[in-house]
């Protein structure tokens, strides 16, 4: 505790991440710590919300799904008792490029993706826009970077339909935001030419306690 002010740290962690013999390896899932309405370190992007990730056997989870956890800085802001809640960060600019076959290259950015969400939450569950304008950038081997801007929208929600069965659903589109759902976010359209990925996805679920110790999901994504 600092003053008034409580200091949270968590640490997560798996043996999903690869070694260089191709075996698996211990994997940094969470690291970060939070103070007041400040948040600093890897953890889940403000882009979307744990809620609404499904529980799959797919690690991944499903194909539209935003499970991105990277380095960031957040400012979380509650709007009075109105039960909205706006957060603002600056976050780690991962992007994934195909690169054309007769070009060498690789992706580059020297500016961290600005995101920013508006939440709703009740009892009853929440609900959340997030968008992302972020620069991505290309740089051939001894030439200038070449940089365009993308964006993209994320809405979430989940809600208790009745007391042991609750709804997800998550809507995603933009462009240059494809990285975000673990695609190229610049897609080769020939041996010279490559352009930014636009995409729209979408998934909906269902999650049920039966017992304590018994749970069964639905999902569905495009």
């Amino acid at each position: 505790q600092i003053g008034s002010r409580i200091v949270r740290t968590f640490v997560s962690g798996d043996f999903f991440g690869q070694n260089l013999k191709g075996g698996d390896s211990l994997r940094l899932r969470q690291a970060f710590g939070s103070i007041g309405r400040f948040t600093a370190g890897q953890t889940w992007t403000t882009f979307t919300d744990p809620n609404a990730v499904p529980q799959t056997l797919d690690f991944e989870g499903s194909t539209s799904n935003v499970n991105r956890r990277q380095g960031l800085v957040r400012f979380t802001q509650p709007l009075g008792d109105t039960g909205f809640t706006l957060a603002a960060s600056l976050e780690d600019p991962q992007i994934i490029v195909e690169v054309p076959s007769q070009i060498e290259g690789e992706g580059r950015t020297e500016s961290p993706d600005l995101v920013s969400h508006l939440r709703f939450e009740r009892d009853w569950g929440m609900a959340q826009a997030a968008f992302v304008i972020r620069e991505l950038g290309f740089q051939p081997v001894g030439q200038p970077v070449i940089s365009e801007t993308a964006w993209g929208w994320n809405f979430v929600g989940a809600f208790q339909l009745i007391e042991p069965t609750q709804a997800y659903y998550q809507i995603t589109f933009g462009d240059g935001i494809a990285s975000y759902l673990g695609s190229p976010d610049i897609v080769a359209t020939g041996p010279f030419s490559a352009e930014i990925s636009s995409l729209f996805g979408w998934m909906i679920g269902l999650h049920h306690d039966w017992s304590d110790s018994l749970t069964s999901n639905f999902t569905f994504s495009r």
